[in-house]
């Protein structure tokens, strides 16, 4: 049981959730209203559209900050990449909002909008946005940062779904399950209460469910 809560832990780090989620929603099959159009669907996307953003962000979500966590720990700055120590985690949070802001700032400003769905352009700005929170949250409480990861795995697949006609209620639900085992994973190792776990994945769900339905709005940019 220990073994598998482990890899619970190694498979499913905060930081590849971004990454999970759109190769879910890029490859699983899905329509809504104007199911061919890629500007609505990422399922529908052209092949080489989707190699470009999830390259962009695999490199700033995913090997950057692991590459910048390898480097705290070789620094001594942190005891383990999976930073246990609560006082160690400000540091690596903040450079995980900032990894998070240049890959928002770089899909704003470099993929002209009407080319990918709406979904592309503000995700990254909710991993800036609960980050930023689950950094304040860290200097009162340890946080579970699995638990946020799954919360916004989960805010995204529900809020991108939520605008296709068409999809698979059963993907939804074993995403919610997936949720549920990677909490019960981090809790059986000892690492965060039922309470951490609960508020990471509130955290998580919530602001990229409401940034991804909510933002880009037209109220927002002028």
């Amino acid at each position: 049981m220990k073994a598998f809560a482990r890899l619970m832990s190694w498979l499913f780090i905060p930081l590849f959730m971004p990454v999970f989620g759109l190769l879910i929603a890029m490859y699983y099959p899905a329509e809504n209203e104007s199911a061919l159009r890629s500007t609505t669907s990422l399922y529908f996307m052209p092949p080489q559209f989707k190699l470009h953003i999830l390259s962009l962000f695999t490199i700033l979500s995913v090997i950057a900050p692991g590459f910048s966590l390898l480097m705290l720990k070789r620094q001594k700055r942190i005891e383990s990449v999976e930073m246990d120590i609560k006082e160690e985690r400000n540091f690596p949070i903040g450079i995980t909002v900032v990894y998070c802001a240049m890959l928002g700032a770089f899909v704003w400003f470099q993929i002209p909008r009407g080319l990918v769905p709406e979904v592309i352009f503000s995700l990254p700005w909710a991993g800036v946005l609960a980050s930023a929170i689950a950094g304040l949250i860290n200097r009162y409480e340890k946080i579970s940062l699995h638990a946020m990861g799954a919360g916004m795995l989960f805010g995204f697949i529900v809020a991108y779904y939520n605008t296709q006609v068409i999809f698979d209620v059963d993907l939804i639900i074993g995403i919610a399950i997936l949720g549920g085992l990677i909490m019960s994973a981090r809790m059986y190792l000892g690492k965060h209460t039922l309470r951490q776990s609960i508020m990471g994945y509130l955290l998580g769900f919530f602001t990229v469910f409401l940034m991804l339905t909510y933002f880009p709005s037209p109220n927002l940019l002028f």
